[in-house]
């Protein structure tokens, strides 16, 4: 199962990394919500952990723009 991590915070990024990739997720993560529209439209993700206040786009921004670009969007977690 592969999962996107987006998070503005490096230390909470790198926790849930930790957590998922010793747990045998794939994982990514993005720091911006723009870079996080990006990856998805370059890869298929099951997952998306979103932060939703971001400094630039909103999570919940960045959600409706993957939705609307997406063939299948992935389950989001804000």
């Amino acid at each position: 199962m592969s999962v996107l991590i987006v998070d503005d915070h490096p230390a909470m990024r790198t926790t849930m990394f930790d957590i998922l990739k010793d747990a045998g997720f794939l994982v990514m993560t993005a720091e911006l919500a723009e870079e996080a529209v990006q990856l998805c439209a370059e890869n298929s993700f099951d997952i998306v952990l979103m932060d939703v206040q971001m400094s630039g786009m909103t999570g919940v921004e960045a959600f409706r723009q993957i939705r609307k670009n997406s063939q299948e969007t992935p389950h989001f977690i804000f």
